[in-house]
């Protein structure tokens, strides 16, 4: 069935992409580069979508950097956002606080630390500082101690764990009912997510609101939960700093990482830019 036609702009595609590990560089910036190659794609017709795990506060300075001018996804497609158009409807997928009740006991038994958002407040047993990086307190109201019951469904739940145990966690949560499990890459974090929030669901969303075919859709990824997203565009790309998951042939791979302007690089080559 052809998309339907979209009142919010002549938008030709949809360029999504990945922040942690694919645009972003190392050290948390965007090279100047990457802000000039992004600037044009979205002159030449095609909207620049940022799709993270982070929350939107944590994405705003890039989105304001890159001139960004439609919506986001935030929380790996469990809240699309359009920061600039209150007419936009948000497409939310929350997780239910009474099964999370049951989680935080299990978590609060490994964990240094637990943190949990609902949109309003994040809610923490201790402030960490490396969390402080994709969930900063700075913008939403914070909460600190122990929360066993949140007050509303939240869109977020991670902790900190111990190196040893690793493979016990992987047991006792893998299996959750209705809830997905999964390590951070390289850092001792571990979050639950929605199976009905990813960012291809997301996507498909922002396709249908804009009228954009798969056809016209350029995403790019480095993690495991970037594959379904890479998966439903027509013009997949993984980085090649990407997880080995995300090498073995499914997707055409940038000549550079993200520490060397991959992305923009790969659509300089593709626009001709």
């Amino acid at each position: 069935m052809a998309p339907k036609k979209s009142l919010r702009g002549n938008y030709k595609g949809i360029v999504a992409i990945d922040m942690d590990g694919t645009l972003l560089r190392p050290d948390e910036t965007v090279s100047p580069f990457s802000i000039a190659i992004l600037k044009e794609v979205d002159r030449l017709g095609y909207l620049v979508l940022l799709c993270s795990g982070r929350p939107y506060r944590a994405l705003k300075p890039t989105y304001e950097k890159l001139g960004c001018k439609g919506p986001c996804i935030c929380y790996n497609g469990g809240l699309v956002y359009d920061p600039t158009d209150p007419s936009f409807p948000k497409r939310e997928y929350r997780f239910p606080k009474e099964e999370l009740a049951k989680v935080y006991l299990k978590a609060r038994s490994y964990a240094d630390v637990i943190e949990a958002e609902d949109g309003e407040t994040l809610f923490a047993t201790s402030h960490d500082e490396f969390l402080e990086i994709y969930f900063p307190t700075k913008g939403i109201k914070t909460s600190y101690g122990e929360f066993p019951l949140l007050p509303s469904d939240p869109f977020t739940f991670l902790f900190s764990y111990r190196q040893e145990d690793k493979e016990t966690l992987r047991k006792e949560f893998s299996s959750l009912k209705d809830l997905g499990f999964r390590f951070w890459r390289d850092r001792p974090y571990a979050e639950l997510f929605s199976p009905e929030a990813d960012k291809a669901k997301a996507l498909l969303y922002v396709m249908e609101q804009y009228g954009i075919s798969k056809e016209n859709v350029y995403a790019f990824g480095d993690g495991s939960n970037d594959k379904c997203m890479l998966r439903l565009a027509g013009h997949p790309y993984a980085m090649s700093n990407a997880k080995p998951d995300l090498l073995e042939g499914e997707f055409p791979i940038t000549k550079k990482g993200n520490s060397e302007d991959g992305v923009a690089l790969t659509l300089k080559e593709i626009f001709r830019l």
